[in-house]
């Protein structure tokens, strides 16, 4: 699958928990993946190894993303901020010690989604997390990048805050229009956190995007994703207006203040990717 994919100009990812890893490291770089993400749930072995159920997995993930880097595939820890996480400054300096070359937060997900997907947990006091306690963790985010590369924008970390404080985040989401959820039944969704799916991906056409603005979750991938999307988003939308004789709303898109931060967030990804490339 990732070598079809890749002879279609796809570059594929894989995520896992690292455990079938070591003997899989040359055939994973000879299929054409250049990124793999690999859970990691504390900043402490034993009690990453503890949750996980995997005694070991630790040196095993090591051994393996020594061998990656040397073969040009870049490994970066994916991990989920729960209560596991209590100093965000050390796991930066374990995931370093791991061989990571950078680190990609997913934010907690208590409440059930409304797709197929089965990211949340509604039992779990791991993510049962207070309106304080989630804003320390993603105070540890910031403090973070000061020893390993995170992929999540600033300006995400800052929207999430800002969601918890009342203020009300300033991006919102582009799940629908330009980002989506496939499931394994081929189902089409706007993000995994919505109701009903859009088609089945081989009857969806233009006209079925969804535009109208959505502010119901936090999942990461669709919101950080929003926030890079928003400044090329604009300009479509700017040219667009243009072409109709809107002069004003076509200055209003390419006025709007948003625009900043998603180039800041997208030049700041580029320069990590530009940096992880070097040093792979």
């Amino acid at each position: 699958m990732v070598r079809e994919a890749t002879a279609q100009g796809v570059q594929p990812t894989m995520v896992t928990n690292g455990w079938l890893l070591p003997p899989k490291v040359d055939a994973i770089a000879a299929s054409g993946i250049t990124t793999i993400f690999i859970s990691i749930d504390s900043e402490h072995a034993h009690l990453h190894e503890e949750n996980r159920g995997l005694k070991g997995v630790c040196a095993r993930i090591k051994d393996a993303n020594t061998r990656l880097s040397a073969k040009g595939v870049t490994p970066i820890a994916s991990v989920a901020m729960t209560r596991l996480v209590k100093d965000y400054e050390a796991l930066g300096h374990f995931l370093k010690e791991l061989g990571f070359a950078a680190v990609t937060f997913s934010y907690p997900r208590k409440a059930a989604l409304g797709s197929s997907s089965l990211v949340y947990s509604e039992d779990s006091d791991l993510v049962d997390m207070s309106r304080d306690e989630l804003l320390t963790a993603f105070a540890g985010v910031e403090r973070a990048r000061a020893v390993i590369p995170v992929h999540n924008p600033r300006a995400a970390i800052a929207d999430m805050r800002r969601r918890l404080t009342g203020e009300g985040e300033r991006f919102t989401c582009h799940a629908g229009y330009k980002y989506f959820y496939l499931d394994w039944n081929y189902d089409l969704w706007r993000c995994e956190d919505w109701k009903a799916p859009i088609s089945k991906v081989w009857d969806f056409t233009p006209e079925k995007v969804m535009r109208d603005p959505c502010q119901a979750c936090t999942t990461d991938c669709y919101r950080d994703a929003s926030i890079m999307l928003h400044f090329s988003i604009s300009i479509g939308d700017a040219f667009a207006r243009f072409k109709e004789g809107k002069i004003g709303a076509g200055l209003a898109a390419l006025a709007d203040g948003r625009n900043l931060g998603s180039l800041g967030a997208v030049i700041g990804h580029g320069a990590r990717l530009a940096k992880l490339a070097g040093r792979s």
